[in-house]
């Protein structure tokens, strides 16, 4: 289980990075189709393996940028797919929390 929040995130640049350390995933995510591969990669998924990340505060993305918070919310729905469709028996799952 992973904690993001969202307060630390009111623009794409400053989502990608947090997210990046936060998650750890490579410093080069630049754009939201690298943070959906790395997401789907996150972590070597085993059968069975569970994991789910809490965006706290979203509500803090969406008053700063409706776009940003609705590109994130794809990617999320992106990213779980690719799990889910990709890696048989895992799954990943978004949680938001305003």
């Amino acid at each position: 289980m992973f904690q993001l929040d969202g307060t630390r995130m009111t623009s794409k640049p400053a989502l990608l990075a947090y997210s990046a350390q936060a998650l750890g995933l490579p410093a080069d995510m630049d754009n939201w189709d690298a943070m959906i591969d790395y997401l789907g990669e996150l972590p070597d998924y085993d059968a069975g393996s569970e994991l789910v990340i809490i965006v706290r505060s979203a509500a803090a993305i969406k008053a700063a940028d409706p776009a940003l918070y609705a590109g994130l919310r794809e990617v999320a729905e992106n990213s779980c797919q690719r799990v889910r469709y990709g890696n048989r028996g895992a799954a990943l799952n978004f949680v938001f929390v305003q």
